[in-house]
């Protein structure tokens, strides 16, 4: 499990290789889905950059356009000047759709003050387009999560049936939510949980149970969303605690 709550990518300049129109890379810092950046080509790269170093243990990009066959490096700068990278990683989409996550986490203490992330995706019939982008420090469980973490799909479509008897639906599109529930957590992992709740529902979070990209669940579990109903720790024993997290999905399918 990695719970990403303190997006970095928010306080970094944004840019692009290449821009098509008004959907310019300062897109990528705006939670509204609707709201994109998007390339002229189907091979370019998002670059940030801060002026002092900043903790880059996971690096994600979100609400896209990619095919499965996509592939997305993503590349971790001590200095912005560097050219060669102290960190690096490539993935390969393998899913495609909407409210799919495209991530990779590195070692905890990781930092920079660059981060670059190359996306390559030459089969797909569109230029690439990219809503979100998440940089920064990735809350790891110690011990994991509960066994039976919840995913549920909501659909917000009507159905109702016409006076003869014909049944209709108005789509409204589906949205997910992940409910986790966590044991035996030390006093510093309890009090990080309550700060990520105290941002109530306006925190924007990447929360995925499956960390690995090749996991088969990987996608299905993964999503950025908002923390929804409260929040209650219990104490268990000798000052450890258990605690569940519910998460809504943002984006609509």
């Amino acid at each position: 499990m990695r719970l990403v709550y303190d997006n970095r990518a928010d306080s970094a300049t944004i840019a692009a290789s290449t821009t098509s129109g008004s959907l310019v890379a300062s897109n990528l810092s705006n939670n509204a889905p609707e709201l994109v950046w998007r390339a002229t080509n189907k091979q370019p790269t998002i670059t940030l950059t801060w002026a002092a170093a900043q903790p880059v243990e996971a690096v994600a990009i979100a609400w896209t356009n990619l095919t499965a066959a996509a592939t997305i490096t993503f590349r971790v700068f001590t200095e912005t000047a560097d050219v060669t990278p102290a960190k690096s990683a490539t993935i390969t989409a393998g899913s495609a759709g909407v409210g799919c996550v495209y991530s990779t986490f590195f070692l905890p203490g990781t930092a920079g003050k660059k981060v670059e992330i190359y996306i390559s995706d030459t089969t797909n019939g569109a230029n690439v387009q990219v809503g979100r982008v998440v940089a920064g420090p990735a809350l790891r469980p110690a011990r994991g999560v509960r066994p039976g973490a919840g995913l549920s799909v909501s659909d917000r479509s009507s159905v109702s049936r016409s006076e003869s008897g014909t049944l209709r639906v108005e789509q409204a599109g589906t949205y997910r939510t992940l409910s986790v529930q966590f044991d035996m957590m030390d006093p510093a992992e309890a009090n990080a949980y309550l700060t990520l709740m105290r941002g109530g529902a306006g925190r924007v979070v990447f929360a995925t149970v499956f960390p690995d990209p090749l996991h088969p669940h990987h996608h299905s579990h993964g999503l950025l969303g908002r923390p929804v109903s409260g929040y209650e720790q219990t104490l268990v024993d000798l000052g450890m605690s258990s605690g569940t997290l519910t998460f809504e999905e943002i984006v609509s399918s």
